[in-house]
This record gives C-alpha cells, structure tokens and sequence, in this order.
C-alpha cells in the first residue's frame, strides 16, 4: 500500500477492499500474505501468514502518516544512481519495475488481489546468462515478448551488468 503517492480518501478505501480479501472464507488464504506500507518516511509490513484474521490485526495496528507527492510518472528506469528522483522510488514504479502489478482505480479492490493471488498459482521462470558489463552497474533492458492472445509476462524491466572480476590482482 502507497501512502505516499495516495490519497487519504482512497487509502480508505483500499484499506477496507484489502479487508474484505483478508476475510473471504473465513480468513483462510490459499498463500502466505503479508503487506507493506510505504510512507514518506518508512516502509514496514506485516507478518506473512495463511490467517486473514491475522494479517488484518497486524494491520489494524498499523498508524501510517500519509503526504501525497502526485501520480508517479517515473516509469522509465534509472540507469545511474545520480539520475534517481523520489518518484522512482514510488510502488507503482517498483511494482513495474520488478514485475509486479499496479491495482488502480477498481471498485473490486479485493477481487483484483484474488486476481493476483490466482496469477501466482501459474508461472514459468525463465533464466540466461547476462554480458559482463564494460563498468559498474550497467544497465540492460529486457523485454519478453508472448504470441499468444490473452497471456501477460510480468518480469523486471532490466538489470544492472558488472563487470568480470580481473585476474591480475597483486599477490602477497
């Protein structure tokens, strides 16, 4: 949950769809859920549990100070650290950016976390070795493209090379 670049009104609402999706069956949950709410000053989460009921009390203890900086349009990655700005670290962006989903502007909020939860049960993992980078932290992009209708990849949007440790090191 994003108290930074919320709303109070829609942090309400949110607060109360994420219940509703704590407490369907009774509060049984077919994964281990936990939260984490991102402030302007902290981020802190819950523990992780199969127990809606539980989840929910943790959360109900939860106070969050709440700032509103505007709708993060910072989807673009940061390919240096020096050009980092405060909105690249939104959650929309970091969803995104580690491919995970942004849940806006529904009126089923906890039937799009089900949507979610369902997601999770189905999956592939893909894995390549990446170039060396030429410096530090250098950024390549990636992209997965699928050619069938219906199907959503979800992945990181890119990751930071480094470059092969050198072998002519001093020895002692």
């Amino acid at each position: 949950m994003d108290t930074v670049n919320t709303e109070f009104t829609n942090v309400a609402i949110e607060r109360k769809e994420i219940e509703k999706f704590l407490l369907r069956n009774g509060g049984a949950l077919a994964q281990p859920v936990s939260m984490i709410f991102f402030s302007d000053t902290t981020a802190t989460g819950t523990t992780a549990s199969r127990d809606g009921n539980a989840v929910l009390a943790d959360l109900n203890q939860k106070q969050l100070g709440l700032r509103t900086i505007g709708k993060s349009q910072f989807l673009k990655p940061v390919k240096k650290a020096e050009q980092a700005d405060n909105g690249d670290l939104a959650l929309q962006v970091l969803a995104t950016q580690s491919g995970g989903r942004v849940l806006n502007s529904s009126n089923d909020l906890a039937g799009e976390i089900a949507t979610c939860v369902a997601d999770a049960n189905g999956y592939y993992v893909l894995s390549f070795e990446g170039l060396a980078g030429d410096g530090p932290n250098e950024y390549h992009a990636l992209e997965i493209k699928i050619d069938k209708p219906g199907l959503t990849a979800r992945t990181r949007s890119g990751y930071f090379a480094q470059p092969l440790p050198s072998l002519h090191g001093t020895l002692r």
